[in-house]
Protein backbone atom coordinates (compact mmCIF):
# COMPACT_ATOMS: atom_id res chain seq x y z
CA UNK A 1 0.00 0.00 0.00
CA UNK A 2 1.29 3.24 -1.07
CA UNK A 3 0.15 7.15 -0.22
CA UNK A 4 0.99 9.19 -3.30
CA UNK A 5 1.00 12.88 -3.28
CA UNK A 6 -0.21 15.46 -5.86
CA UNK A 7 3.05 14.53 -8.12
CA UNK A 8 2.14 10.93 -7.65
CA UNK A 9 5.73 9.98 -5.76
CA UNK A 10 5.19 7.72 -2.77
CA UNK A 11 5.41 9.54 -0.04
CA UNK A 12 4.84 6.75 2.40
CA UNK A 13 5.07 2.72 2.43
CA UNK A 14 3.27 0.24 4.55
CA UNK A 15 5.28 -2.86 5.93
CA UNK A 16 2.55 -5.34 7.01
CA UNK A 17 3.60 -7.13 10.33
CA UNK A 18 1.59 -9.63 12.97
CA UNK A 19 0.84 -8.69 16.83
CA UNK A 20 3.17 -11.22 18.43
CA UNK A 21 2.01 -9.86 22.41
CA UNK A 22 -0.58 -7.12 23.43
CA UNK A 23 -1.26 -5.32 26.91
CA UNK A 24 -4.64 -2.99 27.23
CA UNK A 25 -4.81 -3.11 30.84
CA UNK A 26 -2.11 -1.53 31.97
CA UNK A 27 -1.30 2.54 32.14
CA UNK A 28 1.55 2.19 29.35
CA UNK A 29 0.24 -0.31 27.43
CA UNK A 30 2.80 -2.19 24.56
CA UNK A 31 2.61 -4.55 21.93
CA UNK A 32 5.47 -6.03 20.33
CA UNK A 33 5.43 -6.89 16.42
CA UNK A 34 7.06 -9.46 14.16
CA UNK A 35 8.92 -6.86 12.50
CA UNK A 36 12.35 -4.84 13.22
CA UNK A 37 15.40 -3.60 12.09
CA UNK A 38 16.29 -6.26 9.55
CA UNK A 39 12.77 -5.45 8.04
CA UNK A 40 13.91 -1.95 7.95
CA UNK A 41 11.79 -0.86 11.32
CA UNK A 42 13.19 1.94 13.31
CA UNK A 43 12.13 3.79 16.12
CA UNK A 44 9.51 6.56 15.55
CA UNK A 45 7.26 5.19 12.87
CA UNK A 46 3.90 5.51 13.24
CA UNK A 47 1.77 1.81 13.35
CA UNK A 48 -1.76 1.30 12.07
CA UNK A 49 -4.07 -1.14 12.73
CA UNK A 50 -6.87 -2.00 9.95
CA UNK A 51 -9.08 0.47 10.90
CA UNK A 52 -6.93 3.55 11.29
CA UNK A 53 -3.96 4.52 14.29
CA UNK A 54 -2.43 2.20 16.57
CA UNK A 55 0.62 3.73 17.93
CA UNK A 56 4.84 4.75 18.02
CA UNK A 57 7.49 2.07 17.53
CA UNK A 58 9.54 2.88 20.67
CA UNK A 59 12.00 0.22 20.91
CA UNK A 60 13.51 -2.35 17.92
CA UNK A 61 15.25 -5.34 18.04
CA UNK A 62 16.51 -7.22 15.02
CA UNK A 63 13.01 -8.93 14.18
CA UNK A 64 10.51 -7.46 16.78
CA UNK A 65 9.76 -4.12 17.51
CA UNK A 66 7.45 -2.42 20.74
CA UNK A 67 4.70 -0.29 19.71
CA UNK A 68 3.86 2.35 22.22
CA UNK A 69 0.12 1.78 22.25
CA UNK A 70 -2.85 4.57 21.19
CA UNK A 71 -3.79 3.43 24.76
CA UNK A 72 -0.64 4.52 26.42
CA UNK A 73 -0.23 7.59 28.63
CA UNK A 74 2.57 8.85 26.97
CA UNK A 75 1.31 8.75 23.44
CA UNK A 76 -0.68 12.00 22.78
CA UNK A 77 -1.55 12.97 19.24
CA UNK A 78 -3.25 16.18 17.82
CA UNK A 79 -6.31 15.66 16.65
CA UNK A 80 -8.10 16.81 12.94
CA UNK A 81 -11.46 17.10 13.65
CA UNK A 82 -14.40 17.95 10.80
CA UNK A 83 -11.34 19.19 8.71
CA UNK A 84 -9.86 21.41 11.86
CA UNK A 85 -6.62 20.73 13.54
CA UNK A 86 -6.87 21.52 17.07
CA UNK A 87 -3.49 21.76 19.14
CA UNK A 88 -4.96 20.22 22.20
CA UNK A 89 -3.67 16.52 22.40
CA UNK A 90 -5.59 13.75 22.16
CA UNK A 91 -4.60 11.83 25.27
CA UNK A 92 -5.64 8.19 26.53
CA UNK A 93 -7.66 8.23 29.73
CA UNK A 94 -6.33 5.28 31.89
CA UNK A 95 -9.20 5.70 34.26
CA UNK A 96 -11.46 4.10 31.66
CA UNK A 97 -10.49 1.20 29.28
CA UNK A 98 -9.85 2.08 25.87
CA UNK A 99 -11.17 5.83 25.99
CA UNK A 100 -8.82 9.04 24.81
CA UNK A 101 -9.49 12.20 25.67
CA UNK A 102 -9.49 15.74 24.46
CA UNK A 103 -8.89 19.08 27.01
CA UNK A 104 -10.03 22.34 26.00
CA UNK A 105 -11.14 22.94 23.22
CA UNK A 106 -13.60 25.93 23.17
CA UNK A 107 -17.61 24.96 23.27
CA UNK A 108 -18.08 27.09 20.20
CA UNK A 109 -16.45 24.74 17.93
CA UNK A 110 -19.11 22.77 16.19
CA UNK A 111 -18.70 19.45 17.46
CA UNK A 112 -20.98 16.36 17.73
CA UNK A 113 -20.58 12.89 18.77
CA UNK A 114 -20.23 10.71 16.47
CA UNK A 115 -17.64 12.66 14.58
CA UNK A 116 -14.35 11.04 13.28
CA UNK A 117 -11.21 11.94 15.10
CA UNK A 118 -8.25 11.76 12.32
CA UNK A 119 -4.63 12.50 12.01
CA UNK A 120 -4.06 15.79 10.89
CA UNK A 121 -1.15 17.32 8.35
CA UNK A 122 1.43 18.13 11.28
CA UNK A 123 2.33 14.20 11.74
CA UNK A 124 5.56 12.89 9.94
CA UNK A 125 4.82 9.49 11.60
CA UNK A 126 1.31 9.20 10.09
CA UNK A 127 -0.54 10.44 6.56
CA UNK A 128 -2.94 13.13 7.23
CA UNK A 129 -6.69 11.88 7.49
CA UNK A 130 -5.96 8.28 9.10
CA UNK A 131 -9.38 7.15 11.34
CA UNK A 132 -7.96 7.15 14.94
CA UNK A 133 -11.45 7.62 17.03
CA UNK A 134 -14.90 8.62 17.20
CA UNK A 135 -16.48 11.40 19.89
CA UNK A 136 -18.50 9.52 22.24
CA UNK A 137 -19.11 12.52 24.60
CA UNK A 138 -19.21 15.87 24.59
CA UNK A 139 -18.99 17.03 28.53
CA UNK A 140 -19.47 20.58 29.17
CA UNK A 141 -19.45 22.50 32.91
CA UNK A 142 -21.63 25.56 33.14
CA UNK A 143 -18.21 27.61 34.96
CA UNK A 144 -16.07 26.98 31.62
CA UNK A 145 -16.36 28.12 28.15
CA UNK A 146 -14.64 24.46 27.19
CA UNK A 147 -15.19 21.00 26.45
CA UNK A 148 -13.62 17.67 27.55
CA UNK A 149 -14.70 15.19 24.96
CA UNK A 150 -14.35 11.56 25.17
CA UNK A 151 -12.89 9.54 22.47
CA UNK A 152 -13.38 6.00 21.35
CA UNK A 153 -10.30 4.59 19.45
CA UNK A 154 -11.25 3.38 15.85
CA UNK A 155 -8.76 0.50 16.70
CA UNK A 156 -10.10 -2.75 18.30
CA UNK A 157 -7.07 -2.89 20.73
CA UNK A 158 -8.83 -6.38 22.00
CA UNK A 159 -8.72 -8.35 19.03
CA UNK A 160 -5.39 -6.45 17.42
CA UNK A 161 -3.60 -8.80 15.47
CA UNK A 162 -2.16 -7.43 12.00
CA UNK A 163 -0.97 -3.78 11.97
CA UNK A 164 0.84 -1.85 9.21
CA UNK A 165 4.12 0.22 9.95
CA UNK A 166 4.38 3.36 8.21
CA UNK A 167 7.31 4.34 6.71
CA UNK A 168 7.65 8.26 5.81
CA UNK A 169 9.97 8.11 2.94
CA UNK A 170 10.69 12.02 2.99
CA UNK A 171 11.46 12.18 6.59
CA UNK A 172 15.08 12.58 6.67
CA UNK A 173 14.87 15.27 4.03
CA UNK A 174 11.83 16.71 6.21
CA UNK A 175 13.78 16.52 9.67
CA UNK A 176 16.64 18.04 7.77
CA UNK A 177 14.56 21.14 6.64
CA UNK A 178 12.79 21.63 10.18
CA UNK A 179 16.49 21.40 11.87
CA UNK A 180 18.12 24.70 13.09
CA UNK A 181 21.43 23.50 11.78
Amino acid sequence: FEVKDSQYQTLYSLVPASVVFNTIHKAENVFIINKGKNQGITKNMGVLSPQGVAGVVVKVGNNYSTVMSLLNTNMKLIPNINNTEYYNELKYNESAIEQLTIEGINKLEELKEGDTVRTGKTSMLFPADIPVGEITRLKTKPSSQYYSIEVKPITNFRSLKHVYVVVNKAKEELDELLSDE
